[in-house]
């Protein structure tokens, strides 16, 4: 249900920033393809319900969000680690 996919997307923001906290690239990768899955499946619910539906484009604002910060953090690190090898 809808109720049951905005509980799921509010835990993986939440393990998303615990994964970010300790710094842990590989726990942030594997949230970060969680997000990609939770937002196509909330695009999914979008198109069937409508664009005006408050919850849902909350939800896939907060996602988009998240996932951006995760993506920019994965980014960062990876230039951290070619910077350090060369």
């Amino acid at each position: 249900t809808e109720r049951d996919l905005l509980e799921e997307v509010v835990s993986t923001v939440r393990e998303m920033s615990h994964a970010l906290i300790r710094k842990d690239t590989f726990d942030a990768t594997a949230v970060s393809n969680q997000l990609d899955v939770q937002i196509e499946r909330l695009d999914q619910m979008e198109y069937r319900y409508g664009p005006d539906h408050m919850q849902l484009g909350k939800a896939l604002e907060l996602l988009r969000t998240a996932r951006n910060a995760i993506g920019g953090y994965l980014t960062l690190n990876a230039e951290k680690s070619d910077n350090g090898a060369a």
